[in-house]
């Protein structure tokens, strides 16, 4: 990848100067919640029913591979992220943290189900998402309209012969006449 601007106007770095960037992690892993998304989990019927399940040795479950599944540190883990348990608030957190912060900048769907699914894991993340997205009243003030502008009203052809077209005006509320 080149770079797109001169490199003598405006980089201070010579050719033997390494460039080290790192990647910033915007959302930082708060031990608050993992013991809030822990105590849920705790409560949470099937977890611990997946929990119970890996405890005893077991490979399947009805409708569950737990070889994807790994308890450790008081979570449970699939396919190494943690799995939210059905929490309302929990994951309706867990979704303003990675959509509202101004370094984030209302992401859409897209943008914010990405920085959710790097750590997190519930069944219909993208739903609950959308959902949440669609409620933002600062995405909904600002949303760029996506569809074509709306035609300008137009005539009807004027008819080449008597009783071609029929046309009715439906206007209400007109004051009575004179007459």
């Amino acid at each position: 990848m080149g770079i797109l601007l001169p490199k003598e106007r405006y980089w201070d770095i010579s050719e033997t100067e390494e460039i080290k960037i790192d990647l910033l992690e915007t959302m930082k892993f708060d031990p608050k919640d993992e013991g809030e998304i822990q105590k849920a989990s705790n409560g949470d019927k099937e977890i611990q029913d997946i929990k119970r399940n890996l405890d005893e040795g077991r490979r399947e479950m009805k409708g569950i591979a737990l070889g994807l599944y790994q308890w450790k540190n008081g979570l449970l883990w699939y396919q190494g992220k943690i799995w939210i348990a059905k929490d309302e608030r929990i994951r309706t957190s867990l979704i303003a943290k990675h959509h509202e912060p101004p370094q984030e900048g209302h992401g859409g769907t897209a943008k914010t189900t990405e920085l959710i699914s790097r750590r997190y894991y519930w069944l219909n993340i993208r739903e609950d998402i959308k959902q949440f997205i669609k409620n933002c009243d600062t995405c909904q003030r600002t949303k760029v309209v996506q569809h074509a502008p709306y035609g300008l009203l137009q005539s009807n052809e004027a008819p080449d012969r008597a009783w071609k077209s029929k046309a009715r005006d439906f206007i209400t509320e007109l004051p009575k006449s004179q007459r």
